[in-house]
């Protein structure tokens, strides 16, 4: 095995975990992009506090950083008032791990014994594609 490929049960939860990551901060521009502001000051939003609940201002604890994870072990509630948090946010995650394992699946084709392939990344006719004929 090439030192640098790493096993196929190790990437696609890697891989997850990176999409969900991203989706935690995809939600994150969603709630704070919208308003009418200079896009300069939306980007600062991004830097402050994160309040988890509109209704109460409770602000984040370590675990409800967890994409996903923090909102299932909240119930889908906030910790201080508990009025609920819309379910939005962990299905916006779980669908961008998903996509970034897809996009791997699609684009490396794994055979059955873990080996990996270069599917869409390469073709037989090298990288500039078939000779044009004139």
């Amino acid at each position: 095995m090439n030192p640098l490929q790493l096993p196929l049960w190790l990437i696609i939860p890697l891989l997850a975990c990176v999409g969900a990551a991203i989706g935690r901060f995809l939600n994150i521009c969603i709630d704070r992009f919208p308003e009418p502001d200079l896009l300069r000051d939306q980007l600062k939003s991004l830097f402050h506090p994160w309040t988890v609940c509109q209704r109460c201002g409770t602000k984040c604890s370590g675990r409800d950083h967890l994409p996903m994870i923090g909102w299932l072990l909240n119930h889908g509630r906030c910790r201080k008032c508990g009025s609920r948090i819309t379910p939005r946010y962990p299905i916006i995650e779980a669908v961008t791990a998903v996509l970034f394992v897809i996009v791997y699946w699609r684009e490396l084709v794994v055979g059955p014994s873990g080996s990996h392939g270069f599917g869409g990344l390469t073709s037989i006719e090298g990288p500039a594609g078939p000779e044009v004929i004139t």
